[in-house]
């Protein structure tokens, strides 16, 4: 199973070594608010400034972290298969991951944005994210609350441009 992270570039020791950078910045991050709070005179603003840098790391280490959730088992299984054919220059296109030329009429995976891929090489990344690498147009996720907050996010977009339509 190793071989298989390896050959699917894989990190699974710098998932680890995230999550104690992780760790170790939180920690920093509450002895600093600990220490505000009992500050006095001009060491408060001093301690903000330290806090607000940790809270830039904190940010920065969750979003390397986090990133977007799989894509959902039952799109990645349901992925139509297309037979590929040359492109309007007579070309045979190529997988954008591994970058090898398609053969003539070989079976590829296609996602809803259009974009092409071997199956050996699409699968393990929509395993890890839900976007296109392409050009990252998002699938659907088996994760509840990433979707519930893409919602809510729309939600949120579309009342502020109806606010913006009506006071303009």
């Amino acid at each position: 199973m190793e071989l298989y992270f390896q050959e699917h570039g894989i990190d699974r020791e710098g998932e680890s070594q995230r999550a104690a950078t992780r760790q170790s910045n939180l920690l920093r991050f509450a002895s600093a608010l600990a220490t505000l709070h009992s500050a006095e005179g001009a060491e408060p603003q001093r301690m903000m400034e330290h806090v607000h840098a940790l809270q830039a790391d904190l940010i920065d280490t969750e979003t390397e972290v986090s990133g977007t959730p799989p894509a959902s088992k039952k799109v990645i299984a349901n992925l139509p298969y297309i037979n590929v054919k040359r492109n309007g220059s007579g070309q045979l296109p190529t997988c954008p991951i591994c970058t090898d030329q398609f053969e003539l009429q070989e079976q590829a995976r296609q996602l809803p944005c259009g974009h092409i891929f071997h199956s050996d090489c699409i699968v393990p990344w929509l395993k890890q994210h839900c976007t296109c690498p392409m050009c990252r147009k998002e699938l659907p996720t088996d994760d509840r609350e990433y979707e519930e907050e893409k919602t809510r996010a729309l939600q949120e977009e579309a009342a502020s441009y109806m606010r913006s339509q009506m006071f303009s």
